[in-house]
């Protein structure tokens, strides 16, 4: 018991006293010694030698000797921490020798001194405690949201910080991409407010209980709070706590000594704090504190692609063929972030203007209302690699807006280039009204709360050089090589913060400003805007329009142009009359630049016959204004020449198809198109076919890298006639196309239809996110709470003498309860024969039990259990000779649906060997069990902690919701056994309901589990969260030794040898507390029919894998095969040459018996013998439900047919003339088919015995 300061600590008088009292005081030594402490607790007198500049909280807090991380005690004198303070501790002993007597309890925060042993209590302590654990009020909220009343503060050292706005520390140069992202979080109002008062005194039980929840929830209020403390020692702190617990929970995807993708942690971060949240909160509204700040919804309209030999047949039909475009499908989907493409950028350095001004004027820019045009609900998005056209448009904007800038792209040479476009936008009312489905002109509007940009990047020319010379290798981390910059505002006083050391991709944050009229438009964009296209006459009729910017391209076209007409018409009354020149001629004045007449500055052509007109514009002569407005609106200049020309009609029309321009165009010219421009120069502004076409779209393809899509329907102002290569809602549109020829240039013409949905591949994101994230392919599991109550398994043993056998029952399971849920680890430990193995078949529907029930989702077990769910055997049951992409293959067709193609199913199997860590050793062969690391053939197999992944990866093909393992480490090292528990860690944050039995698991494996279950003698000990458990056993009167590892502890407590270990055990089970199932309100299971393969590809894939194990043996063939004619032989020898007479006919019926007896024998042992090596794999795979015993039968019977009939026929063959039978071909042939007979149907018995 403890007392504030300045007062006194009561004394228990009825406590009984030992002999022997204090002299003078009527009190026992014991009492003596507690009020003494007491008052010594008030004035220590060893407080003034607390060094506070030498205490550091931020990095890992264990022991200085024995890097231990429990009952950790830090010395306030020289920062040192050490495990316990009893007299036998380091802290104790560091007490005498160095003479430091203040000690700080990390974890109770109370302060002790050493060697006298008792606690201090003191007020000027607490700006100790304010370091490791921040606590603030409601009033320090609200003074963070009122204006003018954030203060700077002062560390120890005089520098003056500004609370919030401090730096991170960047501990090995590689946790930057962490650094940006807490920062841009814990600025975030909803989310500060809620982790600072969380554990506050104004934070009510609820709040506290679901931010420290989870150890990712914990971790990320703690560091909030230090990033907003008042009180810091020193003006930053570090996120190195944080940081290991996002690697914890991401099973090392991030973590601390490896730069990884922002943008991919934000991600995953946010949808795992919503996860979590989501489920602490434990209620029926799905909305957490992260979707209701940052999730919007979009529509998305879908068309599939069709094969190109339908798009022939549709243009050949025309318009009206009925059954060639798909419908189009229409989803609403949640999104976290936007991301967005910038234009792309000129392949040529200028070589002249070298000056200042000039460099800057070259600047490429864009606006963000142009980069957000695809959300319009109009503008088509291609995407190739799904081959998906689709159309977006905003539905609900969220309060808080992130968008992301993709800038790395890769080249031609593999390396990646930074986009350095500039994107200008409003950044105090930015309205986005115009993009949100129903908003009014100013309803949307938002302002800049953070800026993230990536400064500084590798040179192209010096990373070709290393990689040509073999010095780096192509990856991001070699082709980039910067650091990055943050933008924070202080929304109270309007102030910028520059922090460094943070993120990779451009990011913006976007805060909602409520009632915020719109900005005023800049007058150069009114007039781009008022800019009447259609008004505007090109001077003669024309077919292709092509706007280049690409001077040397320029030169090109201009050459090919003028061997087909006259060549270059005149610049001043082709251009100025132009719509091109009449925009040109409206920027000029307001942007300062010499008028579009200038020499070299633009060149127009166009073919002797006026198909084809181009302007070309040397870029170099060109400042960043009028490159700028001729990218965003060369679209609208063409589309509006073609409307002019389609209402004034056009004779002989193009033909649809984009694939190369009519010789009467010029054979030059058409050259000139094909080989000259290409759509992933990003030069080519525009490139369109006359109007009247066919409907539909292409798809130009080249070298399956890049691609653009022109639109074959007539060009609207609602439906551009071009868009570029994208990928949905994480990629973004390049202007241009053009006409490919695919013998030339390798380009290929895919039709486009109208409407699909997202595709199958894409997965969505753990939560409410159904944005496609790359590199992830695996469906979020179904959601599975498992829960089982007082399950009895009764045995019958047999005991006595043989005569006189008595039946005694052995109770193995006596009503045992427990739970498991969603997103956690649920370990069921306990000592050998405790139950551990029966109780996980019970409750994975493996062993029937004499009472108890078991529920799914609060429901009764659903009739397709087995498919929701997979166990992974003790024993590793794989085909030595297969490897483990043959393994999961064979797994995936006879489990998935027949519907997936041949390229999904491998696309599937490649990204769970990637999951696992299997990718190395795919095409290895499993090899022999027992670490021998041998195969067939004296093959190097795989090693024991590969074969178990392989093992869990086999049941893990149909992505199961619950995973049962039957103690998966037996057999593996530590090291093995720590990576092993780290994957199923990962796979339950996945939301997978993981259960697993382990007997004496390490310390560190044990840190892993999210949950215990002990169970002894059939008995349940302790269930719960498994970091209570040793509090738990120390509340019983059985404390867990220091140093020693709990699961060393709860095995030797647990453990039964005597009579007295019965008794404790007995007394530790009764004193369980009664199970209560916690309700974390998933829904219950449906009933369903799941998809299965049909009956033909299930046959397929067993006869592929029956015929490929025979092959992979051929020692096993050349032993039948000898076997085989060496018995032939001898048959021939002891009956060779019968004759006709009496004794020679019974010689010739003995040696025909000898041969049929041979044939049946053979065909029958065949399957006989074989079947037993199998029998263990068959029982396994029934048991999931692979397939049906009758499939089994059949396939067996058909891949040995043919080794069981040749056999037999081969040793007939070669005792039939040596027995000296009749030599004619019918009496030859006739025998040769009872042969076959007889051993086809001894070889279907044998296969059924």
């Amino acid at each position: 018991m403890t007392a504030p300061a300045g007062s006194t600590v009561p004394v228990e008088a009825k406590r009984a006293r030992p002999d022997g009292e204090a002299p003078g005081t009527g009190l026992s030594q014991r009492e003596a010694k507690r009020a003494r402490d007491a008052k010594l607790a008030t004035s220590c007198p060893f407080l003034d030698t607390i060094d506070r500049r030498k205490l550091d909280f931020d990095f890992a807090k264990v022991c200085s000797v024995s890097n231990a991380n429990l009952n950790v005690y830090a010395c306030l004198v020289c920062g040192k921490f050490f495990q316990g303070r009893s007299p036998t501790s380091f802290a104790y002993l560091h007490s005498i020798h160095e003479n430091h007597h203040v000690f700080l309890h990390l974890e109770t925060l109370k302060f002790y001194c050493l060697p006298d042993d008792y606690e201090i209590i003191d007020s000027s302590l607490d700006d100790i405690k304010s370091q490791l654990r921040p606590v603030f009020r409601s009033e320090d909220v609200a003074a963070l949201q009122s204006t003018g009343q954030r203060r700077p503060a002062k560390d120890l050292y005089g520098h003056e910080y500004m609370p919030g706005f401090i730096g991170l520390n960047n501990m090995t140069n590689t946790n930057d991409y962490a650094n940006v992202v807490i920062q841009m979080l814990a600025h975030v109002p909803p989310l500060r407010d809620f982790f600072l008062l969380a554990g506050g005194p104004d934070a009510g039980s609820q709040t506290t209980r679901v931010a420290e929840s989870s150890g990712l929830l914990r971790a990320f209020g703690e560091v909030t709070r230090r990033l907003w403390n008042p009180r810091l020692f020193k003006s930053h702190t570090s996120p190195q706590s944080f940081i290991e617990a996002v690697s914890m929970a991401s099973r090392r995807r991030f973590n601390i000594t490896h730069q990884s993708d922002p943008v991919d942690l934000l991600c995953w971060l946010l949808n795992r704090m919503h996860a979590d949240l989501q489920k602490a909160a434990r209620k029926g509204d799905p909305s957490t504190l992260i979707t209701k700040a940052f999730q919007g919804r979009v529509r998305v309209q879908s068309e599939p692609l069709i094969s190109s030999e339908k798009g022939a047949s549709k243009h050949a039909s025309g318009p009206s063929a009925p059954g060639v475009a798909a419908a189009a499908t229409t989803t609403d989907s949640n999104f976290f972030f936007l991301t967005l493409d910038l234009p792309s950028m000129s392949l040529f350095t200028p070589e002249e203007d070298q000056t200042d001004t000039g460099a800057r004027s070259l600047l490429q820019q864009t606006t963000l209302p142009v980069l957000l045009q695809r959300f319009d609900g109009r503008t088509p998005v291609a995407d190739l690699r799904t081959k998906t056209l689709r159309r977006f448009r905003i539905l609900e904007a969220p309060e808080y807006l992130v968008l992301i800038f993709r800038r790395f792209v890769k080249n031609q040479f593999l390396l990646e280039e930074r986009n350095s476009t500039v994107v200008n936008f409003d950044s105090d009312h930015l309205d986005l009204s115009p993009f949100v489905e129903g908003a009014k002109h100013g309803q949307v509007t938002y302002s800049l709360m953070s800026s993230v940009s990536y400064e500084g990047a590798a040179a192209l020319e010096d990373l070709q050089e290393k990689v040509t010379s073999g010095e780096v290798s192509l990856s991001s981390e070699t082709t980039r090589d910067g650091h990055y910059t943050l933008h924070l505002v202080d929304d109270t006083s309007g102030r910028w913060f520059e922090l460094r050391d943070l993120t990779s991709s451009d990011l913006c944050l976007l805060r909602a400003a409520r009632a915020l009229p719109p900005a005023d438009t800049a007058p150069d964009t009114r007039k781009l805007e008022a800019l009447s296209l259609a008004e505007s006459a090109w001077p003669r009729p024309v077919e292709y329009l092509l706007v280049v910017l690409d001077p040397l391209q320029g030169q090109l076209l201009e050459r090919a142009l003028a061997a087909d007409g006259p060549g270059a018409a005149d610049t001043t009354a082709d251009i100025q009359a132009s719509p091109v020149g009449r925009l040109l001629a409206d920027l000029a004045p307001h942007q300062g630049a010499p008028g579009p007449a200038g020499p070299g500055l633009l060149r127009s052509f166009c073919t002797a016959d006026g198909r084809v007109a181009a302007v070309t514009v040397d870029e170099r002569r060109l400042n960043g204004a009028w490159a700028r407005a001729l990218r965003q609106h060369a679209d609208r200049v063409t589309q509006a020449l073609l409307r002019q020309q389609a209402a004034a009609g056009a004779d002989d029309p193009p033909p649809g198809r984009l694939e190369r321009p009519r010789p009467e165009a010029g054979s030059t010219l058409a050259r000139a198109l094909l080989d000259t421009f290409r759509p992933t120069a990003g030069h080519l502004v525009a490139c369109h076919p006359h109007p009247t076409m066919t409907e539909g779209a292409h798809v130009i393809e080249m070298d399956s890298i890049a691609a653009a899509v022109a639109l074959d329907s007539p060009p609207t102002a609602d439906a551009p006639a071009v868009v570029g290569s994208s990928s949905g809602l994480s990629g973004g549109s390049s202007t241009g196309s053009v006409a490919s020829n695919p013998e030339k240039s390798g380009h290929v013409a895919i039709p486009v239809a109208r409407g699909t949905a997202l595709p199958d591949k894409a997965r969505l994101a753990p939560g409410a996110v159904s944005i496609p994230m790359p590199g992830q392919t695996f469906a979020p599991p179904t959601q599975v709470t498992l829960t089982w109550t007082d399950l009895v398994h009764v045995v019958d043993i047999k005991t006595g003498p043989l005569f006189r056998q008595k039946t005694v029952e052995k109770v193995i399971l006596d009503k045992v309860s427990g739970q498991a849920q969603p997103g956690r680890l649920l370990a069921i430990m306990g000592p050998s024969g405790g139950g551990k193995t029966s109780l996980l078949d019970s409750i994975s529907g493996r062993l029937r039990t004499r009472g108890g029930t078991v529920t799914v989702n609060g429901g009764p077990m659903p009739s397709h259990f087995r498919l929701l769910a997979s166990y992974v055997m003790q024993d590793d049951l794989l085909f030595e000779s297969l490897t483990p992409r043959e393994l999961l293959t064979f797994a995936a067709r006879v489990r998935l649906s027949s519907s997936l193609s041949t390229k999904d199913i491998r696309f599937h199997v490649e990204r769970l060997l990637d999951r696992l860590s299997l990718t190395r050793s795919a095409d290895t062969r499993v090899g022999q069990a027992g670490g021998s690391g041998s195969g067939s053939r004296g093959r190097r197999g795989l090693s024991g902690g590969e074969r178990k992944r392989v093992a869990i990866a086999y049941e893990m093909i149909t992505n199961p919701a619950l995973l049962f393992l039957d103690e998966p480490t037996t057999g593996l090292d530590a090291f093995m056994a720590l990576s092993l528990i780290e994957l199923l860690r990962s796979l339950a944050a996945e939301g997978h309901t993981v259960v697993t039995t382990i007997h004496q698991p390490s310390s560190d494996i044990f840190a892993l589990f999210d949950d215990l279950l002990l169970v002894a003698r059939g008995r349940v000990a302790f269930r719960g969260e498994a970091s209570r458990a040793v509090d738990y056993f120390d509340s019983l009167g059985y404390p867990c030794p220091t140093f020693s590892n709990p699961s060393d502890f709860f095995m030797k407590t647990l453990h039964s040898n005597t009579d007295e270990d019965m008794v404790r055990i007995r007394a530790i089970t009764d004193r369980c507390p009664p199970f209560k199932a916690i309700d974390d309100g998933v829904p219950p299971i449906k009933p369903a029919k799941p998809e299965k393969p049909s009956k033909s590809v299930v046959f397929k894939a067993l006869l592929g894998r029956s015929n490929r194990l025979f092959l992979r043996n051929p020692v096993t063939f050349y032993a039948r095969l000898g076997q085989t004619i060496s018995s032939a032989l001898m048959c021939g020898l002891l009956f060779w040459n019968t004759t006709l007479t009496q004794t020679g006919v019974q010689g010739r019926a003995g040696g025909i018996f000898f041969l049929i007896t041979s044939a049946v024998m053979s065909s029958m042992m065949n399957y006989v013998l074989s079947f037993p090596v199998e029998v263990a794999y068959f029982r396994r795979e029934q048991l999931s439900q692979m397939y049906s015993p009758g499939q089994y039968y059949w396939t067996k019977f058909f891949s040995e047919l043919p080794y069981s009939v040749i056999f037999p026929l081969l040793f007939s063959v070669i005792s039939y003339f040596m027995l000296n039978l009749e030599a004619t071909a019918p009496k030859f042939f006739v025998f040769l088919l009872v042969q076959w007979l007889l051993s086809t149907l001894s070889a279907s018995l044998g296969c059924v015995l």
